[in-house]
């Protein structure tokens, strides 16, 4: 539970609360595996204050995998005794971080068999974020080429799987630590971001002739991604599309209606500036449910054709713990926990 914000150490473990309430059309779900996303750790610190102080205390978590043990009246998807994965929105009071979570049955798809809870939870948060951004954002379309700046990240990795099994051509960049990882998921166009003015994305992509590009995703958020990406897009359909918008953090320094209309004013002058000065289009994305995503993600899952890597996996008690450990650089893959 969250009552404040701060470090790893305000996060508290508490022995009993009550199940949570079923609406009509969600259900039960033991959890049994749940994430640890970078948003967790942002919001324990305090990114989005407007937003979730309010909210305080507040259980953390937004990925999960588990068993339906009960069902409001108009759920009808999933029996008790179904095997679960899915992810939460991200303001969501009451998180996965527990032993029992109501969620939307919308928000859910089946577990694939082939796959343990530890390795279900790791994936829908990072792949209904990727999907949003290539597919609601970006308008990838089969065929087309797109580049993933910072493939190695849990999205980057979901966005390459997304967009392969979509028949995309897909180019990424990463360190040394990913380049095996995302070769062995077919993605061959790939340039070392640690290899130096050689290695850079744009000298390699030009000397390769991958380039133009109609999608770049950026999952890294700098001055130079958003250059070597929009740099390297087709004039006049190319777009680009951050997900480190700022639409989220004006929201949560102002509030809903003044940080809200900020962020589109912000946004629209992105678009302006972009289209005139590169002639390309801009976009932010944001996570959001989206339940044709899930389905897409779930059967995917269950196809073998997308995965996210895992980390640590800790027991719930040990919950500070796995957030230190979320926010350690070196740490490869996700951070996961098990409340059983």
């Amino acid at each position: 539970v969250l009552s404040s914000f701060g470090g790893p150490e305000v996060i508290r473990v508490v022995g009993e609360l009550p199940l949570p309430r079923v609406a009509p059309h969600e259900v039960l779900v033991r959890v049994l595996a749940a994430a640890v996303n970078p948003l967790d750790c942002r919001v324990r610190a305090g990114y989005g204050r407007a937003v979730y102080e309010p909210l305080l205390p507040l259980v953390l978590g937004r990925d999960l995998s588990g068993e339906v043990v009960a069902a409001g009246g108009a759920a009808r998807a999933f029996p008790v005794g179904t095997h679960v994965f899915g992810a939460l929105s991200p303001v969501a009071a009451a998180g996965t971080h527990a032993e029992y979570v109501a969620v939307p049955e919308a928000h859910l798809a089946r577990k694939p068999s082939c796959l343990t809870h530890e390795e279900a939870c790791a994936i829908p948060f990072a792949a209904l974020t990727a999907w949003r951004a290539l597919f609601a954002a970006g308008g990838l379309a089969a065929g087309e080429r797109v580049l993933i700046m910072g493939g190695g990240s849990s999205v980057g990795t979901a966005a390459a799987q997304l967009a392969l099994a979509r028949g995309c051509q897909v180019a990424a960049t990463c360190g040394p630590r990913s380049r095996a990882r995302l070769g062995s998921l077919g993605v061959t166009q790939l340039a070392d971001y640690t290899a130096g003015a050689e290695g850079a994305v744009g000298a390699v992509a030009r000397r390769e002739g991958w380039a133009p590009f109609d999608v770049a995703l950026d999952t890294v958020g700098t001055r130079a991604s958003e250059r070597g990406a929009v740099g390297l897009l087709r004039k006049g359909l190319g777009r680009y599309v951050t997900l480190h918008g700022q639409l989220a953090g004006l929201v949560g320094e102002r509030g809903i209606i003044t940080g809200g209309a900020a962020a589109a004013v912000e946004l629209a002058r992105k678009k302006v500036l972009h289209r005139l000065s590169d002639d390309v289009g801009y976009h932010w994305a944001v996570m959001r449910q989206d339940a044709d995503a899930m389905a897409e993600i779930g059967w995917l899952a269950r196809a073998g054709r997308l995965e996210v890597a895992l980390g640590w996996t800790l027991p719930l008690e040990e919950a500070a713990r796995a957030h230190a450990l979320a926010e350690d650089s070196s740490i490869g893959g996700k951070v996961v926990l098990t409340p059983y």
